[in-house]
């Protein structure tokens, strides 16, 4: 099932796919709705949740550019760079990563520099999810990574050459 905006999300039959597309825009409004903190804050923003895929992955990514700036950076990497890694990457792995990405030319890599895991996917909208028994992140659900491919090619680009030229200096 392709995520276009145009795709209805509550079709007359259901298919297995969308049933998990539900529960997943389900999952997407509820961090939505996290960052409320009164019931009329709530209640105005149930009456104005996307009601499409398309619109809940844009809003999601407003939130993600609506954090203070060195968040937005942090969760703009991750998120890109498991959207374009070639398999799933450890939460060890993006650790590396996001480390490397500041060592000075001819610094070692120790412990210090290593970020936390948890904050690096943390700051992603809920748009990545940890699988606990691997410890790989991977995107909620394959219409992420198709929405971002679409929507926001030249972000997955620039990810791309990120982690080249991180893998290089590694």
């Amino acid at each position: 099932m392709e995520c276009r905006s145009s795709t209805p999300l509550f079709p007359r039959t259901l298919t297995a796919d969308h049933v998990v597309i539900r529960f997943l825009l389900a999952r997407l409004h509820l961090e939505a709705l996290s960052t409320k903190i009164s019931r009329k804050a709530i209640r105005t923003a149930l009456k104005t949740l996307p009601s499409t895929l398309d619109g809940t992955y844009l809003e999601a990514f407003q939130r993600i550019q609506n954090q203070a700036q060195d968040l937005v950076k942090v969760a703009e990497s991750v998120l890109f760079w498991v959207i374009c890694a070639w398999r799933p990457l450890s939460i060890l792995e993006l650790r590396h990563i996001y480390a490397t990405r500041d060592l000075l030319d001819g610094d070692a890599l120790s412990q210090e520099d290593l970020p936390d895991g948890e904050i690096l996917t943390s700051t992603c909208g809920g748009m990545l999810m940890i699988d606990t028994e691997s410890q790989t992140v991977r995107p909620v659900h394959y219409t992420t990574q198709e929405y971002f491919e679409r929507s926001r090619l030249h972000l997955v680009a620039e990810a791309r050459f990120q982690l080249a030229d991180i893998s290089l200096a590694y």
